[in-house]
């Protein structure tokens, strides 16, 4: 459980009527967990996800949630390590045709995180030139094999071999 590697958020007991309002006691809240458990956030979004990290924080409040995202997203930069620990999945996504689910996936169809969706685009253009290259590679040396061994195959056989004409 989450708690278990951050025991003092269990002590974290706010006293939510010294506030203006609920919505100010909310961003406190949230905003205590990021400065003091900041490593941890990241860490457990990375193993968990988003749902279950908020739910787990008990953090219900929609300004809440999407000032966890965007530290998560904005200041951590956790999608480019979301991407690196999943980067079959996206590259299958991407070879499939249909690349242009995953910035919805992510949770950064928002304008606030195009320079983020640029980055990951970045990533996962870099991930899938690797792989064509890796493949193209892979077939040029199966060529290479195949190539080698037929024709040894052919000269152990004395097949379709051709003696130049001596005239």
């Amino acid at each position: 459980m989450f708690y278990s590697k951050i025991p003092s958020l269990y002590k974290f007991d706010m006293n939510k009527y010294l506030y203006d309002s609920e919505e100010e006691a909310n961003l406190m809240e949230v905003n205590y967990i990021i400065a003091n458990f900041g490593d941890n956030l990241v860490e457990y979004y990375l193993k968990h996800g988003l749902k279950r990290l908020l739910k787990d924080l008990s953090l219900f409040s929609e300004n809440q949630k999407q000032i966890l995202f965007d530290y998560l997203m904005l200041e951590r930069k956790v999608l480019l390590k979301c991407i690196q620990g999943n980067k079959g999945f996206f590259l299958k996504i991407i070879t499939d045709g249909k690349g242009e689910i995953i910035r919805p996936m992510l949770g950064i169809a928002d304008r606030k995180y195009d320079k983020l969706w640029l980055e990951a685009l970045d990533l996962l253009s870099l991930y899938f030139a690797e792989k064509k290259v890796a493949e193209k590679f892979d077939n040029l040396k199966l060529d290479q094999f195949l190539q080698k061994n037929i024709l040894k195959t052919e000269i152990e056989n004395g097949e379709n071999l051709e003696i130049p004409n001596e005239e």
